[in-house]
């Protein structure tokens, strides 16, 4: 299948107040985390970025675009399956969201992601970007090797330790250790 012919993956909601996709702590800002949490019952995500969405003010009045921005957030999700983004985007689309306890109705938008956004974003990467992000697996891949050669010696140690103390005790149970002061020792 060429790349002109891939089936979207990526969903794009926008127009969902932030503080709905927020953690306890930060209340103010969506999380990823959350915004995860929520998205996986549609299905395995392979991606997700979520940002505060300062186009939506745009749409609005000057003075009332001062007030609202950042308080809606953007979010693009992108599953591991077609079947998956396809039933979200039936899920979603046409509808409107109320959380739970709250009076607010919000109506928004859902669309798919026709900007690549995910894809675009590993494109935009230079090559010196790419070398250096390839450095930093090596040296990772590299550190894991060593502190698992590590994890190897330390456990001959402790084995080979395990083993002497092991004798040594053998020893002193089926002996008793006379000392110069003429006391026994079990």
């Amino acid at each position: 299948m060429r790349s002109s012919e891939q089936k979207p993956d990526t969903i794009v909601v926008r127009g969902i107040p932030s503080r709905w996709f927020a953690e306890p702590l930060v209340p103010s800002k969506a999380s990823q985390m959350v915004t995860h949490t929520i998205f996986s019952v549609f299905g395995k995500i392979r991606n997700i970025n979520v940002s505060s969405d300062d186009n939506q003010s745009d749409e609005a009045d000057d003075i009332k675009g001062d007030l609202v921005s950042g308080l809606n957030c953007k979010i693009w999700v992108r599953f591991e399956t077609y079947d998956d983004f396809y039933g979200a985007m039936n899920v979603l689309c046409s509808r409107s969201m109320q959380k739970e306890g709250s009076r607010l109705k919000v109506d928004y938008d859902v669309t798919w992601d026709r900007d690549n956004f995910f894809r675009s974003s590993q494109q935009k990467l230079s090559q010196p970007q790419l070398k250096e992000r390839e450095r930093g697996r090596e040296m990772k891949r590299e550190r894991e090797r060593q502190r698992g050669s590590q994890h190897l010696l330390m456990e001959h140690s402790r084995n080979s330790n395990r083993l002497h103390a092991n004798f040594d005790n053998a020893r002193r149970k089926r002996f008793k250790v006379y000392d110069m002061k003429n006391h026994f020792y079990d």
